[in-house]
């Protein structure tokens, strides 16, 4: 009989938990349309002379109603001397503003125009800040923005760079991160082995992650190169296997 009961509590905490998660009616996004799960961190990176880092999220109305959404942002950690700001419902607000009015989204509406942005004003180090959606009598998703103002800024390209790109091997597409300041003009360039140039591409500084397509290079190992200004800065290495 205990063992019964035992049983009967976790079904009926399991049937709870799987409701809340289909009560769920936000789905959160990257620039590139890759699905975050709640609590996700993206990382925006610069240096202490960076005039701003900009991290942008999606947010999609997954549910067949219109719905009323809010954004809070929390500070889980913030440098001593930068600041913050963050944009909502057609406004941006100041650093003493830590909730926004609630915005409209109609069903399967994607909401592009938030953004938060961070400004170290010189002081090096990590800060780490929770943007919370809330849905007005419902439920809520969010994400944490890591703005790492690290970089030594020793000139305008030690902070453009590439992040290790995912999956890899890649089959079909590869996510390459990266970062530019708003004043770098940037692009990507994928060589074969014997240093032929497959592709070029141009990035988009407001964005910190590009998807490209593979699915119709050969089996083999790539070469991804950022260029800033006509500059090389970094070189990646993917493998391409179908």
């Amino acid at each position: 009989m205990k063992k019964f009961f035992i049983f009967f509590l976790y079904l009926a905490a399991f049937s709870c938990f799987s409701l809340y998660l289909n009560a769920q009616t936000l789905e959160l996004y990257t620039t590139s349309g890759n699905l975050l799960q709640y609590g996700d961190t993206i990382t925006v990176s610069g240096t202490p002379q960076s005039s701003e880092l900009i991290g942008h999220v999606h947010v999609k109305n997954i549910s067949s109603n219109t719905i009323q959404v809010s954004c809070t942002k929390s500070y889980l950690y913030i440098v001593p001397g930068s600041s913050n700001t963050f944009c909502w419902a057609n406004n941006c607000y100041p650093p003493n503003t830590f909730t926004s009015p609630m915005k409209t989204i109609a069903p399967q509406e994607i909401v592009t125009d938030f953004s938060g942005d961070y400004y170290p004003t010189g002081n090096a180090g990590i800060s780490y800040i929770r943007y919370t959606f809330n849905v007005y009598h419902g439920d809520s998703a969010w994400i944490v923005i890591k703005y790492d103002a690290t970089g030594s800024g020793i000139n305008s390209y030690n902070f453009a760079k590439l992040s290790t790109p995912y999956p890899n091997p890649a089959n079909s597409v590869v996510n390459v991160p990266y970062y530019l300041s708003s004043s770098q003009k940037g692009s990507i360039e994928i060589y074969d082995m014997i240093g032929k140039l497959k592709t070029s591409i141009a990035l988009n500084p407001k964005q910190n992650m590009i998807t490209i397509p593979v699915n119709a290079y050969n089996n083999g190992i790539y070469f991804l190169q950022l260029k800033v200004n006509g500059n090389s800065i970094s070189t990646e290495k993917i493998i391409v296997k179908h």
